[in-house]
């Protein structure tokens, strides 16, 4: 039987392997003029992540602000109830070596935290998504969810030993 090592926080050691840097961000803070990252906003008293989104094409400033947002605020707005009080967290990317961060690598890491996370601001990708099996995102730092890695997978669940309390897969999740 095959097991993956885990390191000592708790993050499967799989490749390839995608680790994202989270941070709260600052006004003026540089990264909100970074690209090619993801973002999220997060409840300041209860850290409930309510929005995951990638900063792609435009800046997290840019994605922040944009029309196609106004839905999004209103949404947490009228479900959860407190848009004003949430702080931006950046989330950039480390891969394995040998590793490229295309666009579609952005695309799959963000949808698989957005199906195990399930925040109350986002549409898309909270019960289905296309698969890129073997994906594991490992979140390090300020990541405020629930798990600290995010494995898109058809493993048995002996595979993980009991490394079930740090990692989310989407064979549990069906």
């Amino acid at each position: 039987m095959l097991r993956i090592d885990c390191d000592e926080s708790g993050v499967p050691q799989i490749q390839p392997h995608v680790r994202v840097h989270w941070r709260h961000l600052e006004r003026d803070d540089p990264g909100l003029d970074a690209t090619r990252v993801l973002y999220a906003m997060q409840h300041r008293k209860s850290r409930r992540l309510l929005y995951l989104g990638k900063a792609d094409f435009q800046t997290v400033a840019q994605r922040l602000k944009c029309r196609s947002k106004l839905g999004v605020w209103a949404r947490i707005e009228e479900e959860v109830g407190y848009v004003a009080s949430c702080t931006a967290l950046l989330g950039e990317f480390e891969v394995a070596p040998g590793v490229r961060l295309t666009q579609q690598m952005l695309s799959d890491a963000e949808s698989l935290l957005i199906m195990g996370e399930d925040p109350p601001g986002n549409r898309q990708c909270r019960k289905g998504r296309i698969t890129r099996p073997g994906l594991c995102v490992a979140c390090l730092g300020q990541w405020p969810g629930r798990a600290r890695a995010y494995l898109d997978n058809d493993f048995d669940d002996e595979f993980f030993g009991n490394s079930r309390v740090n990692v989310w897969s989407s064979r549990w999740n069906r």
